[in-house]
């Protein structure tokens, strides 16, 4: 039995590696959600919601949405993303005490921190 799962385990490891690639999307805007007064530079236009209800999706523009941590709870979080996890957006949050924002663009891929 234990041989059959260490096989297994390794099949499993051995086919995630595979399946990882870098996933970079360009990013043509930003919003960021937050119910603080904070102004990010991200070298592109960047947007402030302190509600997700406020938010309209724009087609065919690459967005990245990032969430202030300390101002959403993590359901929150969750729920936005499973809700418009297959469109042109990708996902950070934002870590207001260390100043980075951590994320991945892929299920596949270990995720990245940016510093800010």
């Amino acid at each position: 039995f234990d041989f059959m799962m260490n096989v297994g385990s390794f099949a499993f490891a051995l086919l995630k590696k595979n399946q990882q690639k870098e996933v970079s999307k360009k990013i043509d805007s930003y919003i960021v959600f937050t119910k603080k007064n904070l102004s990010l530079e991200l070298g592109k236009p960047v947007t402030y919601l302190n509600t997700f209800e406020s938010f309209k999706k724009q087609t065919k523009i690459n967005t990245e949405i990032i969430f202030d941590i300390d101002d959403f709870s993590n359901q929150e979080i969750i729920n936005f993303m499973q809700l418009y996890r297959n469109q042109n957006l990708t996902f950070k949050n934002y870590v207001p005490m260390s100043n980075f924002m951590i994320g991945s663009n892929s299920s596949n891929d270990k995720g990245q921190i940016k510093l800010l």
